[in-house]
């Protein structure tokens, strides 16, 4: 459960209201969400990676390609 309330936080902080944009910071430009994204992007995949870690060791789970090199062998 915990986990779904980080991605929802995660999921609503990536659209910021007009209202918390200070003066010379517009988001109501067309580039105002790709720039934003531009910073967020790294975060996103270090938390992917980390969750997907995570669930690999708790369910032991191996990754396709590890299976794939056991049955051509």
């Amino acid at each position: 459960m915990k986990v779904k309330q980080i991605i929802v936080a995660i999921f609503f902080s990536c659209f910021s209201a007009i209202s918390f944009a200070h003066e010379g910071h517009d988001h109501n430009t067309f580039s105002a969400v790709f720039i934003h994204l531009l910073w967020l992007a790294p975060a996103m995949i270090v938390a992917t990676v980390i969750y997907s870690n995570i669930l690999k060791k708790s369910y032991g789970m191996k990754s396709a390609s590890h299976e794939k090199n056991i049955e051509v062998s």
